[in-house]
């Protein structure tokens, strides 16, 4: 029984072979523990003999999923890519899922105040970190907003002119931003 979804563009979690190696292997570390096995049998190169014994390693807790996930992730990223490459990739991703860390290559943008202040919210937006101010307010609500570390919980806050203000808005929408 395969547990989770299928690959697909339209639920948007497949692996596109021209994506950047980050990509890749991020899309790979978030397939569920029960689908890593399913694309270990198709789209690994490794002698089934080892990847069975990873799998009894994961059952019974002498190897944590995780581990296994990341081998198969760098497998394929270095395939599209090469081996420097997917090492490049598992460091990144390590220093921003597993340490917290703010990621090197955010994107950095300057926005222009029409006032004095502009709410976090509309700041979301003009960074295109999310869609619209009401998904942006959502994201506040749900603590998943950060600015410069800080959790953001009010959705009436908002930001001076100044910065650049590190944004966090999920798990992986991030930006540097000045409002000028």
């Amino acid at each position: 029984t395969i547990v989770g979804d299928k690959m697909s563009k339209s639920l948007d979690n497949y692996v596109g072979v021209a994506e950047p190696p980050l990509t890749q292997l991020g899309k790979l570390m978030s397939i569920t523990d029960g689908v890593m096995w399913r694309y270990y049998e198709l789209l690994s190169a490794e002698p089934k003999a080892i990847i069975s014994k990873r799998k009894a390693a994961c059952a019974d807790g002498s190897m944590n999923p995780k581990e296994a996930k990341m081998a198969l992730a760098k497998e394929i990223v270095a395939r599209y890519h090469d081996a420097d490459e997917a090492d490049e990739a598992e460091r990144k991703w390590e220093a921003q899922f597993s340490r917290g860390e703010v990621p090197e290559d955010m994107r950095k943008v300057t926005l222009k105040l029409h006032d004095p202040q502009m709410s976090v919210a509309h700041v979301l937006v003009g960074a295109k970190l999310v869609p619209s101010t009401s998904e942006g307010r959502r994201r506040i609500k749900g603590g998943a907003v950060q600015v410069d570390g800080e959790k953001v919980t009010d959705v009436q806050a908002a930001l001076t002119k100044g910065g650049p203000y590190v944004i966090r808005a999920g798990k992986r929408a991030y930006a540097e931003v000045t409002l000028a």
